[in-house]
């Protein structure tokens, strides 16, 4: 007599693995934790690769030569500096500073046309 075939038991917690298996040849990535922006309890989180090729921070953080402190650290003096870099470009200091307007003349709020009435 054969036997029956028996049933898996059905596990709707158990979440599909929806992370990317076929990566470049000379990629650097590393799995990271992260909140799931399409959660619908806060706090949840997901696992996502990040790209650590062009990121020494990142690297040093991942393979654990800094700790949570000094990357956070880190990521807030790059800030600081990309912020910095901005700065005023078009401003020359070591020009003479120079004002268009000559003595005398009105400024630009006293309109040129003569106020009606």
């Amino acid at each position: 007599m054969p036997r029956a075939k028996r049933n898996k038991p059905h596990k709707p917690t158990k979440a599909h693995d929806r992370r990317s298996r076929d990566l470049p040849r000379n990629a650097e990535a590393t799995a990271i934790e992260v909140d799931d922006p399409l959660a619908l309890e806060p706090g949840e989180k997901i696992v996502t690769l990040r790209s650590i090729r062009n990121d020494p921070l990142a690297r040093l953080h991942t393979h654990r030569h800094i700790d949570e402190a000094q990357y956070q650290g880190g990521r807030a003096f790059q800030d600081d500096w990309e912020k910095a870099e901005r700065g005023p470009q078009a401003v020359d200091p070591t020009r003479q500073y120079v004002d268009a307007r000559r003595p005398g003349s009105r400024s630009r709020n006293a309109s040129a046309r003569p106020c009606c009435g």
